[in-house]
């Protein structure tokens, strides 16, 4: 990709794109300029993809003005989606255990299920900044079943 500034939205969306996939040395040579920033701060924040982008940022040791500022810009954002992701998984919780006390086993699907277990950080802990959580999605047995058990 150019260093000049676009104004193109696919060019700024295959930039993100780029970020998010590439190898650490590929991530290094995509061209960012400070322009570029605002258009990709709202990008990144839109699809919910601010902790990737500021993991793969810091993965790939990317320290150029460019890549600083954007690290800067979504910052805020990756911590706000520890916030409340962390909530959503404390909802979760609640909502297992009081379904286990009126006897329902729940099993948990998607997004909140997979969180402690598909999204780590380099210590091996869960990262809740890399996926915004909106939902949780529970599988419950039928009413029938239920009064079998």
């Amino acid at each position: 990709m150019d260093t000049q500034a676009s104004a193109d939205p696919t060019d700024h969306l295959a930039q993100v794109a780029a970020l998010c996939s590439l190898s650490d040395a590929e991530v290094c040579a995509i061209g960012l300029s400070e322009t570029d920033v605002p258009h990709l701060t709202a990008l990144i924040a839109h699809e919910g993809l601010t902790g990737w982008v500021l993991r793969r940022l810091t993965d790939a040791h990317r320290t150029d003005p460019p890549a600083e500022a954007l690290r800067r810009a979504i910052k805020p954002q990756a911590m706000a989606t520890v916030v409340h992701n962390t909530q959503i998984i404390g909802v979760r919780a609640m909502v297992a255990a009081q379904m286990r006390n009126v006897g329902a086993e729940p099993i948990m699907l998607k997004g909140a299920a997979l969180a402690d277990t598909l999204y780590h950080g380099p210590s091996g802990a869960p990262d809740y900044s890399l996926r915004f959580l909106s939902d949780i999605d529970i599988l419950v047995a039928s009413e029938a079943e239920l009064r079998k058990a």
